[in-house]
């Protein structure tokens, strides 16, 4: 057992979602109805830029939920706490990019946070400023002093999230 501040959202993330047992479509176990073919990635690479000269620049997403497929999901994790403060722009042009890149359905902010809440937004076409379908969650996790709660809490709310529809 590992205390709380030595476990990043990151890696307990990680670790819940790879220990997801996958249930066929005609079973309901642990609360997820998840197809066998669901995959999970970390820290998975894309180049999105090449110079004329020198090296190409990647994205790297923290998680990536299916990668390729129709239902693909992308989850990032921050370090700072919003404090109740939208997430800044970089880090929204960031998921943008993951939206694009990943074809993601859809894509996630992690935050710390005192409570644990979501909100979701909703990005805007770049020349008629009118809402498009690609959304961001950002969705804030509070910090448990018992590490099997923290866990269990970051997993019902990432359950939660993957399994509603929008």
């Amino acid at each position: 057992s590992y205390p709380v501040s030595e476990v990043t959202v990151a890696g307990n993330l990680n670790d819940m979602f790879a220990n997801l047992t996958p249930a066929d479509d005609l079973e309901f176990r642990y609360a997820t109805n998840a197809p066998i073919s669901t995959t999970i990635t970390a820290q998975t690479s894309k180049y999105f830029w090449k110079p004329e000269t020198g090296y190409r620049s990647r994205i790297r997403p923290d998680i990536v939920v299916n990668k390729g497929k129709d239902d693909c999901v992308v989850l990032d994790t921050k370090w700072k706490n919003l404090n109740g403060y939208n997430p800044s722009p970089d880090d929204l042009r960031q998921m943008y990019v993951y939206h694009e890149y990943y074809r993601a359905k859809r894509v996630a902010l992690i935050y710390p946070g005192a409570n644990t809440t979501k909100v979701s937004g909703i990005y805007l076409d770049p020349i008629t400023s009118k809402e498009i379908n690609k959304e961001c969650s950002v969705i804030s996790l509070s910090v448990e002093s018992e590490l099997k709660e923290w866990q269990k809490n970051i997993y019902n709310t990432f359950n939660n999230w993957l399994t509603i529809e929008n």
